[in-house]
């Protein structure tokens, strides 16, 4: 197993990985050239996982400076339930916290209630507090 920054190359196995996990919305914000800007803004805070030279898990993550943002964490099917997430998670927070981020926030979809009871048993606090507001911005 070998945990590494993810890069444009690794594209396609990441989108089918993301197109497999039934609570990751694939969507026009993932095209290529976004993924690409957004890999060369938050180079370090995305990771994969390889076994056997094949991406099995992927974390996207950004930082605006001041908190972290993990917006998916993906792991194939047949390699859940082993860790992987979690140890990959803990490295995008240790890369975190070496460029002096204290915060990071996870999103969840409300309706994915396994990866919510996963999060809140692994240390994650739900916030109530807040909701996220989205408004698209057109080309």
């Amino acid at each position: 197993m070998i945990i590494r920054q993810m890069t444009i190359n690794d594209y396609d196995e990441v989108m089918r990985l993301w197109e497999a996990a039934p609570y990751i919305v694939v969507s026009d914000a993932d095209s290529r050239e976004n993924l690409a800007r957004f890999l060369e803004k938050n180079a370090c805070f995305n990771i994969v996982c390889q076994i056997e030279n094949r991406i099995v898990a992927a974390v996207l993550c950004g930082c605006d400076g001041r908190r972290g943002y993990i917006y998916s964490v993906a792991v194939e099917h047949k390699y859940r339930i082993r860790g992987i997430g979690l140890e990959m998670v803990n490295e995008v927070l240790k890369r975190l916290r070496a460029e002096g981020i204290d915060t990071c926030h996870l999103f969840v979809s409300k309706d994915n209630l396994w990866d919510q009871d996963f999060w809140s048993n692994t240390g994650w606090e739900q916030r109530k507090d807040m909701l996220i507001y989205t408004q698209r911005l057109g080309k």
